[in-house]
Parts: structure tokens; sequence; C-alpha cells
């Protein structure tokens, strides 16, 4: 398998990690844990850590040396680093390698690119709301072939895998208010790409009607306007595309996942404005 033979060329450019790992990893709480173990892997490419000191990690991770230790025990609890001596007779970490993650967790695997602490945080994170989008196109392609190109300023959510603010607070079991952050930073970091799908409140009025409307409260306050076509529009959701130029922005060139590829969305109108 070509996937497999070329991994080593990746460790310059990230690591390849199953999904099943990181869904339980964050569903245990040790998502920043695992965070910790990306960083390792990107420092050390050859699996060892010698003369282990939790301090230097700490330096090197931009962790503190109590938090390096906790996610250091939580790692071995894992399987994922264990402690052993080296020919030297001194203390060494080895990072568990990539034949015992698919052992484990399967082979549904995921590229977590190599960055900062925060930028590798958050790719992690991503991957369950990811999971969920996939879900979501699998069932439209199913459907009715492939999803199409949203062309036109309003269009039916169900052509078209969705992210609002509360979906994404089901699935990561956060906050609206949470939920509607994190989206922010992944549209930020290119890990997805949002834009709004708007449907028809009412045709054939004024702006002066839209205004009044408004101030009146007959309508909802985040309805707008559209000027060309004399339509007040109210936002349905979100639709949202995995990463950037139809595919997965974290992709290294000596790997390409097997994965569904999202039609771009042209679609980048600004809500709460008068169009």
């Amino acid at each position: 398998m070509d996937n497999i033979v070329n991994r080593y060329n990746q460790n310059s450019e990230g690591i390849i990690l199953p999904y099943k790992l990181i869904e339980e990893a964050y569903s245990k709480g040790n998502l920043k844990a695992l965070t910790l173990f990306v960083l390792l892997k990107q420092r050390h490419r050859n699996g060892v850590i010698y003369n282990t000191s939790s301090r230097s990690i700490a330096e090197n991770s931009n962790h503190s040396h109590s938090t390096v230790n906790a996610h250091i025990s939580k790692l071995i609890t894992m399987g994922l680093v264990e402690r052993q001596i080296g020919k030297n007779g001194k203390k060494q970490l080895r990072l568990r390698g990539y034949k015992h993650y698919i052992n484990r967790w399967g082979n549904s695997l995921v590229f977590i690119k190599f960055g900062t602490k925060f930028e590798i945080n958050e790719t992690l994170n991503a991957q369950i709301a990811i999971k969920h989008i996939r879900k979501q196109e699998y069932r439209i392609s199913k459907k009715q072939g492939c999803n199409r190109i949203l062309e036109k300023i309003v269009e039916s959510p169900e052509n078209y895998a969705s992210l609002s603010d509360r979906n994404l607070a089901n699935v990561m079991n956060k906050s609206n208010a949470t939920a509607n952050r994190i989206k922010k930073k992944w549209n930020k970091l290119g890990l997805i790409t949002t834009s709004p799908i708007w449907s028809v409140l009412q045709a054939n009025v004024t702006e002066a009607q839209y205004r009044r409307a408004k101030q009146v409260s007959a309508i909802p306050s985040y309805a707008v306007f559209e000027r060309h076509s004399k339509r007040i529009l109210i936002r349905k959701a979100d639709a949202v595309e995995i990463g950037h130029n139809l595919g997965y922005k974290y992709t290294p060139n000596s790997w390409v996942p097997n994965m569904i590829k999202l039609k771009s969305i042209t679609n980048n109108m600004n809500t709460g404005q008068i169009l």
C-alpha cells in the first residue's frame, strides 16, 4: 500500500493518526496530551527522546514542567509512549510508531500537519466535526449523485453539508457561543470554510417596508434585505467545505488521503447587512 510505504517521507510534514485514537482522546479529555505527542514526533522523528528530562521537553514544546509530567503519564497509559533504558544506561522515552497505531485503533487515518501547539490542538479538535461533515456529504452524494456548486444566493440547506452553531455545539458538546468561536478559529486556520445559505422570508417588498418590519419586530432581527430582487432573506444554515481548493489543506505532497472532496462554495455574502 503506497500510503504505508510513503509514511517515512511524511515525517517532515506531519503525522498520520487513526481517527479512532483522536476520537478516544477527545472523549476522555486527553486531546492536549495527544497534542504533546504530535509535538514530540515533530521534534524527535526517530521516535526516541534521549536523556529524557521533563524540563527540557517543557521548554521545547511550550508547556509547563508539571503539565508535561501529567501529559506523559497519560500518553504512557494510552500506550503511545514507553519508558526504556538506553544502551548507555540512561532513561529514554520511546514514541510508539505507525504499526502500533493501526493495530490498536484501525486504519481509518487522518493526517495532522506539524505546527505550533495551538495549530496542532485545533487540527486534532476539528477532526470530530470534520467526521460529521463527511457523513453529511456522503448522505448527500448518495441521495443526489454529488454535491452541487452553490451558484445562487438562495438554496436549500439539504443540498449542502452544513455546520450551524447549534449543530457544532451538539457534536462537540459545547455551548452555542463556544461553538461559534471554535468555528471562527477553524475558518481562520483553513481547516474548514463556511458560507451562509439563505432562504426567502418575503418577496416583492421595498427597503422602507423591510425597515418598518424590523422596527416593529415583525421579522427576525437577523433578516437581511436584498436590494436587486426586493426580497427579505434569513440565514438558514452555514454550508461548509473541508479546507480549501476542493480538498483538505493539511495534506502532505507524499500522501493523499482517501476522502470525499467537497465542491467549492461561491457564496461570499456577509450576514446582517443590506445586500
